[in-house]
């Protein structure tokens, strides 16, 4: 019904959709869907719309250098745009942190910015607070990348409390490979 209307589509629709076939691996229905449907989106979120649909896109894909190309050219300054390109630029710097920790350092002060962001910008206290939890496990996770064993599990435990949280799926799938001592980096293809 959303694609067969000729009305516009939400910013946050449009995202969920791209997300959801990307998630389902559905590439080239996700590619066809963001070059046919992204005139739909109103002129003021357009582009900001687009690059992020394309950044999710790459994400689960695992081209995370082309994921991060696309979420640095955003210039929206509108809130939900701007904690969904955060938060997928952490996860993506988090990706390749996993494999080279040289990205340790750059992803660490990214987070930084993203939570005086959410400080300074987001009003809504469960969206805020969902947020600053996510960022709480990620900045756990990279400091204890080499850890194993009872010390992982236990972390993992005391990490799965923090509710809410954003991002929970991949959250999950992060500590269940820290509680079962598996690499924290998903499978597949490595860095471009």
């Amino acid at each position: 019904e959303l694609l067969s209307t000729p009305h516009s589509i939400d910013a946050n629709t449009f995202l969920n959709v791209v997300v959801c076939g990307s998630f389902t691996r559905q590439f080239d229905w996700t590619a066809g869907f963001i070059e046919s449907f992204q005139t739909r989106l109103s002129s003021k979120t357009r582009d900001a719309t687009t690059g992020l649909s394309w950044a999710y896109y790459f994400f689960y894909q695992r081209r995370y250098d082309e994921c991060m190309e696309h979420l640095s050219a955003i210039t929206s300054r509108r809130g939900e745009i701007q904690i969904r390109a955060y938060s997928l630029y952490c996860r993506a710097l988090f990706e390749l942190c996993s494999r080279d920790r040289s990205y340790q350092e750059t992803l660490q002060a990214y987070m930084g910015n993203f939570r005086s962001f959410l400080y300074r910008r987001e009003k809504r206290s469960s969206v805020k607070l969902s947020y600053l939890h996510f960022l709480e496990v990620l900045d756990q996770m990279v400091d204890n990348l080499a850890i194993r064993g009872a010390a992982a599990a236990a972390l993992a435990e005391r990490l799965a409390a923090l509710q809410p949280i954003a991002n929970p799926a991949w959250v999950n799938e992060k500590l269940e490979r820290l509680r079962t001592g598996s690499p924290l980096q998903a499978p597949g293809r490595r860095r471009t």
